[in-house]
C-alpha cells in the first residue's frame, strides 16, 4: 500500500523550514520526501497543472520545459521506494480550477492506493501581516487590509470536494503550542514521521517592522526613477537577506483596522474554525507602532535612518537626520541596493579568482579550441562554420547560466547534456559576509 501526501500549508506556515529539512535527508522505506530538482515543488505542481507562476519554468529548477517530461520525472521519482511519498507545494493553498485538482488526482491514483492532503493555516490578522510582507519581498505593494484577508473557503474547500474531506487534514499554525516550538516537529509528530531533529533546517524569513518601512518606501518610491539598473529575482532576495539584520519589532496591524474586515467575512472565518475544530481569535492589544494606515510605514525611528546610513559609507552617515522625507529614504534605499549587488558580484568574483590562484591544476578551455574537438568528435557539426560554432555554443552557455542564476538551492537538469547541481555557500571575504553558488556538473 502506498500513499501521497501533499503538503499545502498557507504560505508563512513554517513551509520553506518544512521543505529545506526533508529535501535530500527524508528517503527511507517509510518515507520519501519528492526528488524534483528543488525544495519546494510549488512550481512542478503548476506546470503540472497548466498554471503559469512568477518565475516560468526556470524556477522549477528542472530544465524541462515540456508539462509530459516533468510528469515523467514526477512518477518515476514516485515509484522509487518508499511507503509514504512527500510532495510539498504553498502555492497549491491558492486558488486551483477543481478540474485539474482532479486531474492531478487521477494522475497520482494509477501510482499510489491513496492521497492524504495536508496543510497548516494562520488566524486571519496574523496572515494578512505575514502576506503583506511576503508579497512586499518582490513587488510594489499597497496596504489595502480587504486584499489582504486569508480568503479560506475559496482557497480550500476544493480540497474536500476532489480528495475527500475525509483525507484533508488542515491545523492550526500556532508554533506556542508546537513542540519546542517547532514546526517540522509538529509536521512530524501529525504524520508520524520518524525524523532526527540534528537534521531540522529553521527558517526565519520575517522583516523586523523597521526593515519592512524601509522596504515599503522603496517599492513605494523608487519604483519610477531611471537608474539604467533592472534588479533580477536574485538580486532582490540580495536586499531583502540585507535588510533581515535590521532588528526590531514585529509588523503588526492595528487591530481597529483589521476588524471591520474579518467581520464583514465572518462567515468565511467560521467556516474554517469549524473546520480544524479550534477558534481563530487572536487578542486585540495593540503595541504602540501597529501600522493603521500607509503614512505609518513612511515614518522612521532616528536609530534606523542612522543604521541605513552606515550601510552606505560615511558620506551617508555625515548627511543623516533625525527626520528625512520618505522619496530621501527611497534613494537611500536604491543606493543600497545599488551596492549590495555590486559588492556581492564583486565578492564572488574575488573569491573565484582566488580559486584559480590557490588551484593551479585549474585549465583553461577557449571556445575554439572546444568547437575544434566538438568537430573532431561529433561530424554534425562539421558543416558548421567556426564562427556559427562558436556562436551556437557561446548562446547555449549564455541560456544555462540565466536559468542557473535563477535557482539558488536544487538541480539544473539539461536533457542530453547533463545535471548542474546548485547549492548555497556562506563565504567571508575581508569581513564581508557573502553567499555564492557552488555549481556541480555531472554529464550523462
Amino acid at each position: 500500500m502506498k500513499r501521497c501526501v501533499i503538503h499545502i500549508g498557507m504560505h508563512k506556515t513554517g513551509s520553506t523550514s518544512i521543505q529545506k529539512s526533508f529535501c535530500n535527508q527524508l528517503n527511507n522505506s517509510a518515507w520519501k520526501y519528492a526528488d524534483v530538482g528543488h525544495s519546494n515543488h510549488s512550481y512542478l505542481l503548476a506546470k503540472i497543472l497548466d498554471n503559469d507562476l512568477p518565475g516560468g519554468d526556470a524556477a522549477i529548477g528542472l530544465g524541462i520545459t515540456s508539462r509530459d517530461e516533468i510528469i515523467e520525472r514526477l512518477l518515476k521519482d514516485l515509484d522509487q521506494e518508499g511507503e509514504n511519498y512527500l510532495l510539498s507545494g504553498e502555492w497549491m493553498s491558492s486558488r486551483v480550477e477543481v478540474a485539474r485538482l482532479m486531474a492531478l488526482r487521477d494522475l497520482l491514483l494509477r501510482h499510489v492506493n491513496s492521497i492524504t492532503v495536508v496543510g497548516y493555516v494562520r488566524p486571519p490578522k496574523s496572515y494578512m501581516e505575514s502576506s503583506f510582507q511576503e508579497r512586499l519581498k518582490m513587488a510594489t505593494l499597497k496596504l489595502d487590509f480587504e486584499d489582504l484577508r486569508p480568503k479560506y473557503r475559496p482557497r480550500l474547500e476544493h480540497f474536500d470536494t476532489v480528495f475527500g474531506k475525509e483525507n484533508v487534514m488542515f491545523w492550526k499554525f500556532d508554533p506556542a503550542t508546537f513542540k519546542n516550538h517547532c514546526v517540522v516537529q509538529d509536521f512530524c509528530e501529525r504524520l508520524d514521521i520518524e525524523f532526527p531533529e540534528k537534521k531540522i533546517k529553521r527558517r526565519n524569513e520575517s522583516l523586523s517592522r523597521e526593515a519592512t518601512a524601509f522596504l515599503y518606501t522603496y517599492r513605494t518610491y523608487a519604483g519610477g526613477q531611471d537608474t539604467g539598473r533592472i534588479f533580477s529575482e536574485n538580486d532582490n532576495v540580495i536586499l531583502v537577506n540585507h535588510l533581515a539584520q535590521l532588528k526590531g519589532g514585529k509588523l503588526r496591524f492595528a487591530s481597529d483596522m483589521v476588524r471591520p474586515v474579518l467581520d464583514a467575512n465572518r462567515a468565511d472565518i467560521e467556516w474554517m474554525e469549524k473546520r480544524i475544530g479550534t477558534s481563530l481569535e487572536e487578542p486585540d492589544a495593540d503595541s504602540e507602532d501597529a501600522v493603521r494606515s500607509e503614512a505609518d510605514l513612511l515614518r522612521y525611528k532616528p536609530e534606523d535612518l542612522m543604521w541605513l546610513a552606515k550601510q552606505l559609507g560615511s558620506g551617508y552617515v555625515d548627511n543623516c537626520r533625525p527626520q528625512m522625507s520618505p522619496e530621501e529614504v527611497a534613494d537611500w534605499m536604491l543606493a543600497l541596493h545599488v551596492k549590495l549587488v555590486d559588492d556581492h558580484a564583486k565578492a564572488i568574483a574575488n573569491v573565484e579568482a582566488a580559486n584559480v590562484k590557490t588551484n593551479p591544476g585549474n585549465e583553461t578551455l577557449g571556445l575554439k579550441e572546444l568547437v575544434r574537438r566538438a568537430k573532431k568528435t561529433t561530424p554534425e557539426l562539421e558543416t558548421l562554420s567556426e564562427a556559427q560554432a562558436i556562436a551556437l555554443l557561446s548562446s547555449a552557455f549564455k541560456q544555462i547560466n540565466q536559468q542557473a542564476e535563477k535557482i539558488n538551492d536544487g538541480k539544473l537538469r539539461v536533457p542530453g547534456l547533463g545535471v548542474f547541481q546548485i547549492n548555497p555557500v556562506n563565504l567571508e571575504k575581508n569581513g564581508q559576509k557573502i553567499t555564492a553558488k557552488r555549481i556541480i556538473f555531472r554529464a550523462l
